[in-house]
């Protein structure tokens, strides 16, 4: 009866060790998968573009952005989302903006 106990025990724990490997597996293949075709980077440049406009912006400007992917300022962080899960880059500016969407990808960003 003892053996039978432990072989239980190990399938358990073989279960366990397969269902770690194959998740861990899924999030590499879906992390090169976005890097392969470009959504990661696209997300890291419009995010860091986003955050230099704003840092090397003067009062009283405003700026016309067009872009593919979802834009949003939250605080000091610049954030780009074309799929899940967002990209964000921190930014420093002494000055108050207003960032409003328009249609067609079209963001106006206001220096203030």
């Amino acid at each position: 009866m003892m053996s039978g106990k432990r072989g239980q025990e190990e399938l358990l724990s073989v279960i366990i060790q397969l269902v770690i490997v194959t998740l861990f597996l899924v999030i590499l293949v879906y992390f090169i998968n976005s890097a392969v075709s470009g959504i990661l980077t696209k997300d890291q440049m419009s995010a860091k573009s986003l955050a230099l406009i704003i840092d090397s912006a003067k009062p009283n400007t405003v700026i016309s952005i067009t872009s593919e992917t979802e834009l949003s300022i939250e605080g000091n962080k610049a954030s780009a989302k074309s799929d899940k899960i967002p990209y964000e880059y921190d930014f420093y500016s002494p000055y108050t903006f207003d960032f409003k969407k328009r249609e067609g990808g079209v963001y106006i960003l206001t220096i203030k």
